[in-house]
């Protein structure tokens, strides 16, 4: 058999229907990976929460370690997954609220692996505002589908927006 001439072929037709842009947007089934630890604003977590789970999406609390989180109100929270058990990957959204762990440094650069992973494949991420500072947006990109709850009181109806739409093809 011989080779052909030519190695790549030449194809400009589209279809709506193939396109990943165009897929339907729901919340519901989503998995949503809350990256935390103690000390957290637990009336802010707790808004998210109840309204995430109004909208049928699975929750996972990830945080250093197993066990229960306390927030700065009382507000208790178990941990289903660390970070050394699970990969950003596994996820469709992310709402990285932080917290005061044992080893900061360590649970910073897993936070910054989780966030850099979730930007980089253009899923959608809310930032709670213990957290804003830290996370910051590279310098010329576009931040399309990252939410900040900061000076935003309409940071719950955004973030659920940005979870249904599923990706920010657009992001640079």
């Amino acid at each position: 058999m011989e080779h052909p001439e030519n190695t790549q072929v030449e194809e400009s037709k589209s279809s709506p229907a193939l396109s990943m842009a165009n897929n339907s947007t729901f919340c519901s089934t989503q998995k949503v990976a809350v990256l935390i630890d103690g000390g957290f604003n637990g009336q802010e977590v707790k808004n998210i929460l109840n309204a995430l789970q109004q909208q049928n999406v699975f929750i996972h609390i990830v945080s250093e370690n197993l066990g229960t989180l306390t927030g700065d109100d009382g507000t208790q929270i178990k941990v289903d997954e660390t970070f050394k058990t699970k990969h950003p990957v596994l996820y469709d959204a992310f709402y990285i609220v932080g917290g005061k762990a044992k080893d900061q440094e360590k649970f910073n650069l897993y936070l910054m692996e989780f966030y850099s992973e979730a930007y980089k494949y253009f899923k959608p991420i809310g930032i709670a505002t213990s957290k804003n500072s830290f996370m910051k947006i590279p310098e010329g990109e576009n931040p399309l589908g990252v939410v900040f709850s900061e000076n935003n009181d309409d940071f719950t109806a955004q973030f659920i927006e940005a979870i249904k739409q599923m990706h920010f093809w657009d992001r640079k």
